[in-house]
Order: structure tokens, then C-alpha cells, then sequence
């Protein structure tokens, strides 16, 4: 066996494929695309380990579901689209209603929550990705005091919320399964780094979330504070 088949025999190997790390394990799509070259291009990412969420209208979905060769359709599904769409999760909304668009743009920001590191994510800069972080000197989310929650301004985490208005509701999950509503009341947009005033403790159950407005650790951060609906 040459260098090239041994190259390749390792290479395919079947269990050798399953043991290694898929390229963009932890990555979300969110797909909002019909037809062929939008779905087919998600689903190639899909094939690579990112979880893809398509995006439909409800009762008339992707128009490609229903263009079948011969008339032939597959458990009422065209394998036309079958073939375009593997690896996905679906959901059905309509984004050109107002209640539709805010859950759209609410669908990009679902992270699980842990405890931030002071020295890790404040003093050496190295605040890991795909998750928020809980500011160790502040209170879990259903404590009944004042939450401080940070993470990335990156696609997937909170880049969407600089795009938070007054009066989104924001859903913290707990790990009983609880979900807990808040309701947002203070959006501040540009905080300089050494304002911790929104960090102290409060009266309210709320939670403060924070990202951060450009790449240097002087850029003023993206704060809003969202109070416990009763």
C-alpha cells in the first residue's frame, strides 16, 4: 500500500469519520431562503455539523415542497425539496407581520448560561464564544435581585442586541425546565468600560445584559436591563 492509499484508507474510514469534531459544531443558521441555491447552500453547512433552522411561511412553506418530477411527491413532499433541506430544523413564520419579524430577529440569541471567570473573560480578554456568561459578583436569574449577563456581540450571541427596544420580552429557561419572562424598561447604548453601577445589586428581579460595542476593551459596552414580569 503506497502513501496516497494509505492517505486515503485513512481518510474514509468509517469510524475514523465518526470520532472527529464536525467543522462547525456549535454554529446556528438561520436560514430564510426558497427555491434551490439558498437551501442548498445551508444544508452543505448542515453536512458540516451547524444546526440550520429554516425558516417557512406557515400553511404554504418553501415553494420547492411542492415541485415534483412526474407528479411523483413522497409523503406529500416533493423529493425535490427533500434533497435541499436535510440536517434542518423547521419553523413555520411569517416575518412581514410585526409579532413574526420581532420573532425572527429574537430567533439568533438562544445561548446557555454559565458562570462568567473574572481573570479569564475581564483581565486576559479571553471570554469563550457560543454561550453568555453570568458576572460572578451578581445573582442567577430568578433570585430575586439583579442578574448580570455579558457575552460576544457576534452572530449567534448578542450581536441582535443592539437591535433590543423597550418592551421586548427576553425568556430565561432554568434548568427545571421554568421559563421566566422579563420585560426590557432600560436600553444604554454606549457605557464606558469603568460604569459599574449597573452591575450592583437591586431592589427588582431583573437581568442586565451586556455586550460590547467595537473590538477594543475601550469601547464603550451595550447595556439593557430587562425587569421580571409579574
Amino acid at each position: 500500500m503506497n502513501g496516497f492509499e494509505e492517505f486515503a484508507e485513512e481518510s474514509f474510514s468509517l469510524p475514523g469519520i465518526s470520532a472527529r469534531p464536525e467543522a462547525l459544531k456549535g454554529i446556528r443558521v438561520i436560514e430564510l431562503a426558497t427555491r434551490i441555491f439558498g437551501p442548498v447552500t445551508s444544508d452543505y453547512l448542515a453536512e458540516f455539523g451547524a444546526e440550520v433552522i429554516k425558516v417557512e411561511l406557515p400553511l404554504r412553506g418553501d415553494l420547492m415542497r411542492y415541485v415534483a418530477p412526474e407528479g411523483f411527491f413522497w409523503k406529500e413532499v416533493s423529493p425535490a425539496f427533500l434533497s435541499l433541506n436535510r440536517n434542518k430544523f423547521h419553523v413555520a413564520v411569517d416575518v412581514r407581520l410585526p409579532e413574526g419579524a420581532d420573532l425572527f430577529a429574537r430567533l439568533g440569541i438562544d445561548l446557555p448560561l454559565l458562570y462568567g471567570d473574572t481573570v479569564r473573560d475581564t483581565v486576559l480578554g479571553s471570554t469563550p464564544n457560543g454561550a453568555a456568561f453570568l458576572l460572578p459578583s451578581t445573582i442567577p436569574p430568578g433570585s430575586g435581585g439583579n442578574s448580570y449577563i455579558y457575552a460576544h456581540a457576534r452572530a449567534g450571541m448578542f450581536l441582535t442586541l443592539w437591535d433590543i427596544r423597550l418592551g421586548d420580552v427576553v425568556e430565561v429557561t432554568a434548568p427545571s425546565g421554568e421559563a421566566r419572562r422579563y420585560v426590557v424598561t432600560e436600553v444604554h447604548p454606549r457605557v464606558v468600560p469603568t460604569d459599574v453601577r449597573y452591575t450592583l445589586p437591586s431592589a427588582d428581579e431583573r437581568i442586565t445584559l451586556q455586550t460590547s460595542t467595537g473590538p477594543h476593551d475601550a469601547d464603550p459596552r451595550f447595556i439593557a436591563i430587562a425587569v421580571r414580569m409579574g
